[in-house]
């Protein structure tokens, strides 16, 4: 709607509108939609509502039990799929730093998918990610943390999850590189 020369509403309104939506300063700022979502397609209908650049800085998707296809949706969305090669869109969703999917049944096979996205952003990084019981085995934060290292992540929460001894060993061993971590809840 905000391509046009009228918003839904039929309303009038000129191209600085469109300006302030996109920018920081201005438009929706944190989406929290717990237990919102009926199907993973929701979310791939949500995130095509939103747009490539909306202003966004913190999204939260908790408890939607999206599943690895759910995640499927939005590293999609994340990596830019459905926009033109010729688009002057240098990143989707440039000011997302927090992001809670806990409560999701993504799995190390949705965390894969999540982690290449995330670690593909160019020029934002992520301080906030929450992952909270999404059936995460240690294999699935050896994945995670291999790509995370390079991001100065504040706050990684990972509780609820069956990473065991082993995956405690793996994001311990990473500390030194995680600099910026300051918050760590496993």
């Amino acid at each position: 709607y905000l391509e046009g020369n009228s918003d839904m509403f039929g309303n009038t309104k000129s191209s600085g509108d469109n300006e302030k939506y996109y920018s920081k300063e201005f438009g929706l700022q944190v989406l929290h939609l717990g237990s919102a979502m009926k199907n993973p397609e929701a979310v791939g209908l949500l995130l095509h509502g939103l747009g490539p650049m909306c202003p966004v800085r913190e999204f939260s998707l908790t408890s939607n039990n999206i599943g690895s296809e759910g995640v499927h949706q939005i590293v999609d969305f994340l990596q830019g799929k459905d926009i033109p090669k010729n688009s002057k869109i240098k990143q989707v969703m440039p000011y997302l730093d927090r992001l809670d999917l806990s409560n999701n049944r993504l799995g190390n096979e949705g965390l894969k998918k999540l982690t290449s996205a995330i670690s593909g952003r160019r020029t934002r990084h992520l301080v906030e990610l929450r992952l909270s019981n999404n059936g995460i085995a240690h294999s699935g934060i050896e994945t995670m943390m291999n790509k995370l290292l390079q991001h100065n992540l504040v706050s990684l929460t990972l509780d609820k999850n069956a990473i065991g001894d082993q995956g405690c060993q793996l994001i311990a061993a990473s500390l030194l590189s995680m600099k910026c971590l300051a918050r760590l809840n496993l």
